[in-house]
């Protein structure tokens, strides 16, 4: 049994295993409404895999789960489960946590764009435009809760200081990301993101490489 295999894959499968328990439990109950949410929240969460296997590119058990985690605790756990107005906490949990997992994806399509080498020569640029990248994320997510609250009655988004507090741990994320860049390209060993990085930049680099060459082949 691969133990590491289950650490990272866990997360997803209990998610997996947390959705359809809801489907079914919200059929008998008749709750319509929950049934279609698990549905849809289930099929959004085999998006990553759906992208993998059209475009062939490689994308890790980590970004997969974390992809997974924030489609389930934004739209069923926030929204359906009503985490957003149970929990104060929940919304900023959520910001913090992607800022750094979409800081990460962005930091590797950097990296495929401009190689490691062209990155190295000029450190700081290259974490700098991750994080602004990312924090324009955190800023269209901001208009996307806005736009659904005020057309759907959703409770998304709170008051202006809520939206403040938002942003700045949507600033905290990024640069948490923004730093595991910058160490990467230092080849620092202290960096508990540098393995995620590091796998899926030198496997999708193999991929892409592979491609050219099929297609030079032609």
């Amino acid at each position: 049994m691969n133990i590491k295999r289950i650490f990272t894959h866990g997360p997803l499968y209990i998610i997996w295993f947390l959705l359809i328990n809801s489907f079914i439990f919200s059929l008998f109950e008749e709750k319509l409404l929950i049934a279609f949410m698990a549905v849809l929240t289930f099929f959004l969460t085999l998006l990553p895999f759906l992208f993998k296997k059209k475009y062939n590119v490689y994308i890790s058990n980590f970004f997969s789960s974390f992809l997974a985690f924030f489609i389930y605790g934004s739209i069923f756990l926030g929204e359906t489960s009503a985490f957003y107005t149970k929990f104060a906490w929940w919304d900023s949990l959520l910001h913090l946590f992607s800022a750094v997992g979409f800081g990460l994806i962005i930091t590797v399509i950097l990296l495929l764009i401009f190689g490691k080498k062209t990155n190295q020569s000029n450190p700081i640029m290259f974490p700098l435009f991750a994080f602004c990248f990312t924090v324009t994320l955190g800023l269209f997510w901001e208009f996307f809760e806005f736009f659904a609250d005020q057309s759907f009655g959703f409770q998304m988004q709170g008051s202006n200081a809520d939206t403040m507090k938002d942003l700045i741990l949507d600033c905290i994320g990024a640069s948490t990301a923004s730093i595991a860049g910058y160490l990467y390209l230092k080849d620092s060993r202290f960096n508990p993101f540098g393995e995620i990085i590091e796998r899926n930049y030198i496997a999708n680099k193999a991929l892409a490489k592979r491609e050219a060459d099929q297609n030079q082949n032609k």
